[in-house]
């Protein structure tokens, strides 16, 4: 009798195993195997935004340096501190999903940023406000899609609060433009 209870058990216990698994109770999900949650349209604007981060912290410390006017310096400050605080919500909400973000900025981007930092007096600041515009009207227009796109949350409402922040550099960087 025991050596057939021993079956029993063993049976019994497979039979649990498999009813498990069938009514989802193996089901493994993103956040038990790393596996980003979010589509890949909400990844590729959190690795745009990122990268585009990292490129205009770069420029602002260059403006803040060597812009020729207290309105480029002041617009490369706002555009640090700014872009600072959003890439720290961007690598929290890529935490979040586990989600790798890019390790350095656009190859286009780090050019722009390299020819900056070759530049100086009114050259710098006219290329470096026309460069913000350009990436600033990219990216407003990459959050405006996100937010009528997006499908993650987290990454729909970090859009939603990025957007007037770049709307507001854009319009700082229009004002500070040098004229002629």
């Amino acid at each position: 009798m025991k050596r057939h209870s021993g079956r029993l058990t063993i049976a019994v216990l497979a039979l649990a195993g498999a009813a498990a698994c069938s009514t989802g109770g193996g089901a493994v999900h993103a956040a038990d195997t790393g596996t980003p949650s979010a589509t890949g349209g909400d990844r590729t604007w959190l690795a745009a935004l990122h990268q585009a981060n990292l490129a205009e912290i770069q420029a602002g410390e260059l403006a803040k340096k060597k812009g020729t006017t207290p309105a480029i310096r002041s617009v490369g400050a706002m555009i640090v501190t700014d872009h600072v605080a959003s890439d720290d919500q961007v690598a929290r909400v890529a935490k979040s999903l586990k989600i790798t973000l890019p390790s350095s900025a656009a190859p286009a981007d780090a050019a722009a940023a390299s020819r900056l930092a070759n530049e100086s007096g009114g050259t710098f600041d006219h290329d470096f406000v026309s460069t913000m515009m350009t990436g600033h009207q990219k990216m407003i227009s990459k959050t405006q899609t996100e937010i009528a796109q997006g499908t993650e949350p987290q990454v729909k409402n970090l859009a939603q609060s990025t957007l007037p922040v770049l709307r507001k550099h854009l319009t700082a960087l229009r004002k500070a433009a040098p004229t002629g």
